[in-house]
């Protein structure tokens, strides 16, 4: 019952952490999203402009070098055929070349908010990892040892000993394996 007093407070804790870490998680994703999207639509606004700035420009090519005669006409044709084209490939590289860059944009961001993340839940992880030690620590020194079983006292000192190596490597205490511990315990005195 003592046990289940003590562990309720730690486990609420708990709770309430993860539930924030969420929270976080989700306000930041958010974030990122919204971010996008403003930035997906000021580079298509850009491109736009530019497109009607090279249509307008195309066009008053075409209007300046009307011919009068039919060879002459002919021959403007051709040229504002090959300009158009000359045109429509700018236009198509520029468009490709603001599509990369915004690519870029967005995967420096991603690369950027997933940083964040793996920050946030390492802290996370780490905290968990602190709490169960905690825990280990209030737990082991509820009782005296000469009243705790050999095994028993071995076995909490390994997993301590394993969550301290998590906590220093960066992982989780269940992908960790310490090293087993060769402990010579004396039998408690009578």
């Amino acid at each position: 019952f003592l046990m289940h007093l003590l562990l309720t407070p730690l486990v609420e804790v708990l709770e309430l952490m993860h539930q924030k870490h969420r929270d976080i998680e989700r306000k930041m994703r958010a974030e990122a999203e919204a971010q996008l999207r403003v930035l997906e639509e000021k580079l298509r606004a850009e491109a736009a402009r530019d497109m009607a700035a090279l249509r307008t420009s195309i066009v008053s090519e075409q209007e300046a070098q009307a011919a009068s005669t039919e060879e002459e006409v002919k021959k403007a044709r051709e040229a504002i055929e090959k300009r158009t084209e000359l045109a429509q490939s700018m236009w198509e590289e520029e468009q490709q070349r603001q599509q990369r860059r915004m690519e870029a944009r967005l995967a420096k961001r991603r690369a950027m908010f997933e940083r964040k993340e793996a920050a946030v839940q390492q802290k996370h992880q780490q905290e968990k990892v602190q709490a169960k030690l905690q825990h280990q620590s209030e737990k082991m020194q509820a009782k005296p040892l000469s009243q705790v079983n050999e095994k028993k006292l071995a076995k909490e000192l390994h997993k301590m000993n394993g969550l301290i190596q998590s906590l220093q490597a960066g992982t989780s205490p269940k992908g960790a394996q310490p090293p087993p511990l060769e402990l010579e315990v004396a039998p408690p005195s009578p």
